[in-house]
């Protein structure tokens, strides 16, 4: 009997391994459709994200550059005209 018991606990045991085997595996499924299979992409994905942030820094700053020119040339051509 007590080698009865050992083997269902090796079955529960196998089952609950199977079990998180297969969350596990359906966790690594969606991070590679996002990431791809390949772990470097992750630090090339953070890289382009934090180039965008510049850029859209950058273009933010200029945009408010081209305002301001804008602004001093209509005041300008306004004196000139007035």
């Amino acid at each position: 009997m007590n080698g009865d018991v050992k083997e269902e606990e090796a079955a529960c045991d196998v089952g609950t391994v199977r079990a998180d085997l297969e969350v596990t595996k359906a966790a690594l499924d969606k991070y590679e459709r996002v990431f791809g299979p390949n772990p470097s992409v992750a630090e090339d994905v953070k890289e382009l994200a934090q180039r965008l942030r510049h850029a859209e820094e950058e273009r933010a700053r200029l945009q408010l550059e081209l305002s301001t020119a804008e602004d001093v040339s209509v005041g300008t051509h306004a004196e000139i005209l007035g």
